[in-house]
């Protein structure tokens, strides 16, 4: 007699309707500590585990760098019953006097992966909701697919479009977040600053970075007591 799987029940592939999503695995240990979570376990190509703040519980998801492998978490978080869901990442700035360690929440995401056109969606732009008043930005962060996809060219147009941030996942999730209707609140810190003629400036792996970046993750754990709190 043969037996039959289904690949998904090997995924470990439960989630809380509350989810965090973390791109960097650093960030997603380091978040485990502070808000003292439970064991890691398998999620997809990702790492899982479950915490509880106020009366709310909560699932972190981590370990999903790059636009591809944060949409099929992002998707299969969704799949299996997430319904609002918090994100924490790194971006770099294009303005030479941005502070690195600054926690930031821009207000529009422009898609540059070509992920979104996966999921048969023609826009390439989506606003972003808020997490903290006291961050916003009145300006926009691109997601691309690499670093080294960044031309000076490319930077210079951005700059007119009034693009002041980089990453590689957000506006992807952003634009499907939208569709889907599942409310979505980003938070970034700024770990790079990209100068207009190509210089590349980051302070990552320094100690006062790796400082800036608890600080910047216990705001997120403050935000999400707050929202626990309502």
């Amino acid at each position: 007699m043969a037996l039959y799987y289904n690949p998904l029940s090997f995924l470990e592939s439960r989630v809380t309707s509350h989810v965090v999503l973390f791109y960097s695995l650093e960030h997603f240990y380091t978040f485990k500590d502070i808000v003292q979570g439970g064991k890691v376990k398998s999620f997809g190509l990702a790492k899982k585990y479950f915490f509880t703040i106020g009366k709310i519980n909560f699932t972190a998801i981590g370990g999903m760098i790059g636009a591809a492998i944060a949409s099929f978490s992002f998707d299969l978080a969704i799949a299996n019953g997430a319904t609002f869901v918090f994100a924490f990442g790194s971006v770099g700035s294009l303005e030479s006097d941005s502070a690195i360690g600054d926690c930031v929440c821009p207000v529009f995401a422009v898609d540059f992966t070509g992920i979104s056109q996966d999921y048969n969606i023609q826009e390439k732009t989506t606003e972003l909701a808020v997490l903290d008043t006291n961050l916003q930005v009145q300006s926009a962060i691109a997601s691309i697919s690499h670093p080294l996809t960044v031309t000076i060219e490319k930077l210079k147009n951005w700059k007119k479009q009034n693009i002041r941030f980089l990453d590689m996942e957000v506006a992807p999730l952003a634009i499907c977040a939208k569709q889907k209707k599942i409310p979505f609140y980003p938070l970034f810190i700024c770990s790079d600053v990209i100068i207009i003629d190509g210089e590349w400036r980051n302070e990552r792996g320094t100690i006062s970075f790796q400082m800036q970046e608890k600080q910047g993750l216990a705001l997120l754990a403050a935000k999400l007591q707050f929202f626990a709190s309502l």
